[in-house]
């Protein structure tokens, strides 16, 4: 084949190919355009979808149960329909909505609890974004418990959540943990004498309660336990409010959050006060409130999440009923003493020297 006919074939397939292209180009045109129309409907129902959802501020009445049970079909399959009934009829007040309480809200919410009460004085600051769970740079300045009002209503519309932007003070614990028969308490003050008047009230007044002890300046996730206040060990905030409550008769009786890290020169320790601020005068004066702290405590991030995580899991498996059993390693000690003292009592009855030693 000579090369004109070579070039003549190929300038007839190209005109009939660019035939071919041009009149499918028209009938797209000519169509109803059915794909650029989807996506427009698409883009305009997403839009109307995210402004709707940002309007949600209040609680949503008479949302769609088929919904809610398929938002919480998880725990439906892991707690049952019964247990997690017990959950969802559940009225919460956190006291405390830092580092600890935030998280714990937070998964109470995810997890069911239809009806929660949370009670703080405090505003987000920019130091906060470490450890809040769900605070952005936007809510710096902003009330603690309406931060997270307004973003669990994003979550769960059905939730009834009560924000009360004050401190909880013993004058006002009637009215903040007895109004509306709440089910459960839950404390994450990090103030000794405030978080000591609520743990007595509750005690008092037999109200379920669960306590979280110094998340601050612990790094050891293996350490962390739940227990009763009695048996809390390498913990200063829970001696000192063992000690607080136990001068008010109270010695046992309340659940504990707290970490058995052993102190260590080489971690963190409390910050020290820079010498100028000494200074400019009393101490005390530099603080936001009254008998609140003044010194800094270092907090690695994660460890109050996992204190408000495991408050939480402690809370939703015991309404429900689901079986759960606590490590709690400081009363094995407590039998070894007494062991231990009743075997030197028999051999000093038996004129043998035996020196006791006392196990930590």
């Amino acid at each position: 084949m000579s090369c004109q006919t070579k070039l003549a074939v190929w300038t007839l397939c190209t005109a009939v190919l660019s035939a071919i292209a041009l009149e499918l180009y028209h009938g797209y045109k000519e169509d109803s355009s059915l794909i650029p129309q989807f996506n427009k409907k698409s883009v305009s129902s997403a839009k109307r979808n995210v402004k709707r959802s940002k309007e949600i501020t209040e609680t949503v009445k008479d949302y769609s149960e088929e919904l809610i049970k398929e938002q919480l079909a998880r725990n439906y399959a892991f707690l049952g329909e019964e247990g997690l009934q017990k959950v969802r009829d559940q009225f919460v007040v956190v006291v405390g909505a830092g580092g600890v309480g935030s998280n714990c809200i937070t998964s109470l919410v995810r997890s069911g609890i239809c009806k929660i009460r949370i009670i703080d004085f405090d505003q987000i600051s920019l130091s906060s974004l470490n450890r809040h769970a769900v605070a952005t740079l936007k809510d710096v300045g902003t009330s603690k418990v309406d931060c997270i009002r307004n973003h669990l209503l994003q979550i769960a519309p059905w939730c009834e959540i009560e924000a009360i932007n004050t401190l909880f003070h013993k004058d006002l614990a009637e009215e903040l943990l007895l109004k509306g028969n709440p089910t459960y308490i839950v404390d994450c003050i990090d103030n000794i004498d405030t978080k000591v008047d609520l743990l007595e009230f509750c005690h008092k007044n037999k109200l379920p309660v669960i306590s979280s002890m110094g998340a601050a300046c612990k790094s050891d996730p293996s350490r962390i336990n739940v227990g009763d206040i009695s048996v809390s060990e390498e913990d200063p905030l829970a001696k000192s409010v063992r000690r607080r409550l136990k001068k008010r008769g109270i010695v046992n009786g309340i659940p504990v959050v707290f970490s058995a890290e052993k102190p260590d020169p080489r971690k963190a320790n409390l910050l020290p006060l820079a010498d100028e601020e000494f200074e400019k005068g009393k101490v005390d004066e530099l603080t936001a409130l009254q008998n609140f702290r003044v010194r800094i405590l270092p907090v690695l991030g994660t460890m109050p999440s996992m204190f408000g995580l495991t408050i939480a899991t402690f809370i939703i498996t015991a309404v429900s009923g689901y079986p759960v059993e606590p490590i709690e390693g400081k009363n094995r000690y407590k039998v070894y003493d007494s062991i231990l003292q009743s075997l030197a009592g028999q051999q000093s009855q038996g004129n043998h020297q035996f020196q006791i030693i006392q196990l930590d």
